[in-house]
């Protein structure tokens, strides 16, 4: 059963003026390290969405859309989360990317 609170961040995600899924996650108050573990986001449109910080872990993501996903070398998945193999090598790109990125800064 949804608490008034709860009923009361449905709402402002309902009328809020954006459909970007990350957005549209803060406007609601969830926690993106927390809310989606395990969930099932079948077709889930995560178009021009910062997935960093989002915990992803044995979610499904069977057809989701992802064109313009920012924030992957952020983005927490595992063995269990259920994703297209174009998802799963751009999450891959920009982990090794944000590595190499990482070793060619000088050292303190």
């Amino acid at each position: 059963m949804l608490t008034s609170e709860g009923i009361a961040r449905a709402e402002a995600a309902i009328g809020a003026p954006t459909e970007i899924f990350s957005e549209l996650v803060r406007i609601a108050g969830l926690d993106p390290a927390r809310a989606f573990v395990g969930a099932r986001l079948h077709r889930v449109d995560l178009r021009g969405s910062d997935l960093t910080g989002f915990d992803l872990s044995g979610a499904d993501l069977t057809d989701a859309v992802i064109e313009g996903v920012t924030g992957l070398e952020g983005l927490v998945t595992d063995d269990e989360t259920v994703m297209s193999e174009e998802f799963r090598e751009m999450i891959r790109v920009a982990r090794e990317e944000a590595d190499e990125q990482k070793a060619s800064l000088p050292s303190p």
